[in-house]
């Protein structure tokens, strides 16, 4: 039987799968099932005319909106086409687990047929990644996270095979292989270096409680903690009491510093009786009241000298 008299009696099969008259209450909606049997003849037809990618997405389509074990087999065999073997190994067995006794000999003969094909054709890669789990993609394209369930079988020819992690710099290693070969291929993703381009920068005031301005920014009351490009900065710190006090703090990439503004005391005015001027008008005072003694005193006393010119 040719694969196109395969693929329209499982066509017809899928068909009255999708509208048999025994409903379940997990089924699809009639709509649903009308447009998943339209799709997978699609896909038959576009197989048919060797269009294997187009006739991939028709049938998963036709899968998503009603989940038939028997559409598994037509996605199996398509992936083969289109050199995704790992895909069309996981997919055929999948097929034959959730189809079960229900998958008739000459289908489970097929299946086995299309496998043995796959492992002549390919090469089996192991991939073992050091540490922690990493994502392994080959030619770019997904295969899994490690560790792998199994090695990867891949078409003759060169493939990049490059393994992914968070905060690492991707490992990357070049293979070329044949069919048939088995190839081992460790990788060891390397932790990133950061470069900082930033400082972090702590302030405080002693005595504590002063308010703060940085860069002409007004902060608030210490202490305070933020980040900074490197460079200069201009710090002024304000306390009742106390005079201003402005300071410069440098700072370089990668940095945490602690700055502490160190606050001068404004001293308290001296008591009244020990301002210098108040003993300068106390001064003042008793000598004009000692002149003016002395002016009373002589006005009260005989003058000797107020007297005729003498003739």
């Amino acid at each position: 039987m040719s694969w196109f008299a395969r693929a329209a009696t499982l066509a017809f099969t899928f068909t009255l799968t999708l509208t048999s008259s025994v409903a379940r209450a997990e089924d699809p909606s009639d709509k649903a099932k009308e447009e998943a049997a339209t799709r997978f003849e699609r896909g038959v037809k576009l197989y048919d005319a060797q269009d294997y990618a187009a006739a991939l997405a028709e049938f998963e389509a036709a899968h998503r909106l009603v989940p038939r074990y028997q559409v598994l087999f037509n996605i199996g065999v398509t992936e083969k086409r289109l050199f995704r073997y790992n895909d069309a190994v996981r997919t055929l067995k999948r097929y034959l687990d959730e189809g079960g006794d229900k998958v008739l000999a000459d289908r489970r003969q097929q299946v086995d047929k299309e496998l043995a094909e796959i492992r002549a054709l390919v090469a089996e890669v192991s991939v073992k990644v050091d540490g922690l789990p990493a994502t392994v993609d080959v030619d770019g394209r997904t295969m899994g996270d490690t560790p792998l369930s199994s090695a990867l079988l891949l078409p003759s020819g060169h493939h990049v095979v490059t393994a992914t992690r968070e905060g690492y710099d991707p490992a990357r290693k070049e293979i070329d292989v044949v069919s048939g070969e088995h190839v081992e291929v460790s990788l060891s993703p390397k932790l990133k270096v950061r470069v900082a381009t930033t400082a972090r920068l702590t302030i405080v005031t002693k005595p504590n409680g002063g308010e703060l301005t940085l860069d002409g920014k007004y902060l608030g009351r210490e202490p305070w903690t933020g980040v900074l490009q490197p460079g200069g900065h201009e710090i002024r710190a304000t306390l009742k009491g106390w005079h201003p006090t402005k300071q410069e703090a440098l700072l370089t990439a990668g940095q945490e510093r602690t700055v502490t503004v160190e606050l001068a005391v404004i001293p308290p005015p001296p008591k009244w009786y020990k301002r210098w001027y108040t003993w300068t008008i106390v001064g003042v005072l008793v000598a004009g009241a000692v002149a003016t003694g002395v002016g009373v005193s002589i006005a009260n006393q005989p003058s000797y000298i107020n007297v005729p010119f003498p003739q």
